[in-house]
């Protein structure tokens, strides 16, 4: 390899999307970078993968997952791996609104200019069903009992889309007077007088008392548009959550959230990395960490040697991703996110219209006893994403996982792969893939990255659902930013 310097400003373990973020910012910064990944690509744990590369994971697993359980269906097997390049596949997906931090970062950056994105056309809520097929889907306030033909409700999710919706003119009226109160945007979201003494009451029971919601227009705000996670998620935040949801329909079309071009974050990471490579940053990757020498207390700087490198490189700040950080450093991280990744021939959830790109979210409670009791989300992509090749499609599930539940992935998700196949159009359909994992450490906010020695930084999680991911990443970026060009 090319002669390196052997002395730099700021040192990054992986290249996930808030560490290329960071990267981009702190080289147009004028600071000397070396970032640094032992994976194979660019992206580390938000990395766009080909089948091959997903396959490859059940013999090398990364830090960052556990509990991988890999299933292929063994007439799809070769075809798989022959088009494994058509596909780009996310190991943490992420659903980005039109108006977020994420998006301010692509366009301060003009980056915006060299990505692409596709709106999401479809929202969804997942009702089981009852005995005479009319019953309204759980808000989580209740268990789940009931027989029938489960279905996918579509969500009107903006004042236009509910004139047009078949609700009945009464949940019509109530709907919009609800989103005309959300949506206003001269009053700050904690200063509306019908939320004072009431921003700590589930969001659930605010909808419902307050603006006389039945369940199933609640559990639609809740669970499909605030993208809350827990019956007992608070009105506050839930509000604000509906507002920028609300904000940002119209800005980009008819629709506030995003899917990224080939896999989403993978390519974004890699867009912002190219930045900093420009800049003068240096990469290696593929090159795992042999030994990291943190200061003392008092002492500065960091010492790295890398697996394969003579090489001794040193550097006054280091920002580490949590699972590449010495046990000693990483904290607390919550308790993860469960996932499955399946790959399917066929998706019609709707008579009238066939969705490439949609979301449907199953309220906690869905399944009864097979389920959970937090909201699990379903989000499918296909060729338009530039994801899949036509006529595949890749479905995302997941859930943040619960300390007192100990199931693991697979056990937590296979019975809303099955719910969700029975809705597609080909309920006879079985996955020609399906992917299960715990993503490590993804639930926790607590910090903003932590500070444990002088110069030492780790990375905090992204948060939990499919948006809160994609909006934690700029903002750890920023925040990271903050702290390390403050203390130059």
């Amino acid at each position: 390899m090319d002669t390196l310097p052997a002395s730099f400003d700021v040192l990054l373990l992986g290249t996930s999307l808030p560490q290329s973020i960071l990267a981009a910012a702190l080289a147009l910064s004028g600071l000397t970078l070396l970032h640094v990944d032992p994976s194979p690509s660019y992206g580390s744990s938000d990395a766009s993968l080909t089948i091959n590369e997903l396959l490859a994971l059940s013999s090398r697993t990364p830090p960052y997952l556990n509990q991988l359980s890999l299933q292929v269906r063994e007439d799809a097997r070769s075809e798989l791996e022959k088009r494994s390049r058509e596909y780009a596949l996310a190991l943490r997906p992420m659903l980005i609104r039109s108006f977020s931090p994420l998006i301010d970062a692509l366009t301060g950056s003009r980056l915006s200019k060299q990505c692409a994105f596709q709106l999401l056309q479809g929202l969804f809520l997942y009702s089981p069903g009852s005995p005479n097929s009319a019953s309204s889907p759980p808000t989580g306030t209740e268990s789940t009992t009931a027989q029938g033909t489960p279905r996918a409700i579509k969500v009107p999710a903006s004042k236009e889309a509910v004139f047009t919706s078949p609700l009945p003119l009464l949940a019509k009226r109530k709907l919009m007077r609800f989103l005309l109160w959300a949506a206003s945007p001269t009053v700050p979201v904690e200063d509306l007088p019908e939320l004072q003494g009431k921003e700590d009451w589930p969001l659930v029971q605010f909808l419902q008392e307050v603006f006389g919601m039945d369940q199933e227009g609640a559990g639609a705000l809740v669970y499909a548009v605030a993208q809350r996670v827990r019956v007992s998620d608070p009105a506050l935040p839930g509000i604000k959550a509906i507002r920028q949801h609300l904000l940002g329909t119209g800005r980009y079309g008819p629709s506030a959230y995003l899917v990224g071009h080939y896999g989403g974050a993978g390519e974004l990471a890699q867009l912002f990395c190219r930045m900093a490579a420009v800049r003068g940053t240096p990469y290696i990757l593929q090159h795992a960490v042999e030994r990291l020498e943190l200061p003392s207390k008092g002492g500065e700087g960091v010492d790295l040697k890398l697996e394969g490198i003579d090489e001794v490189f040193r550097a006054q700040k280091v920002v580490i991703e949590p699972a590449l950080a010495p046990e000693e450093l990483r904290g607390e991280q919550g308790n993860g996110t469960a996932h499955c990744l399946a790959i399917l021939e066929e998706i019609i959830v709707d008579e009238d219209e066939n969705f490439d790109t949609a979301l449907l979210v199953f309220p906690p409670d869905a399944l009864g006893e097979h389920g959970v009791d937090r909201a699990v989300t379903c989000l499918w992509t296909g060729e338009g994403s530039k994801s899949t090749p036509y006529g595949r499609y890749a479905v995302y599930l997941s859930v943040p996982c619960d300390a007192g539940d100990a199931r693991e992935a697979k056990a937590l998700l296979e019975p809303y792969l099955k719910a969700f196949v029975q809705l597609t159009g080909k309920p006879e359909q079985e996955p020609l893939l399906a992917c299960y994992y715990n993503f490590v450490g993804g639930g926790s906010q607590s910090g903003n990255g932590v500070e444990e020695r002088e110069g030492v930084y780790v990375l905090s999680g992204l948060g939990e659902g499919l948006v809160d991911s994609a909006d934690r990443a700029a903002e750890v970026a920023q925040e990271m930013f903050a702290k390390i060009v403050g203390g130059r």
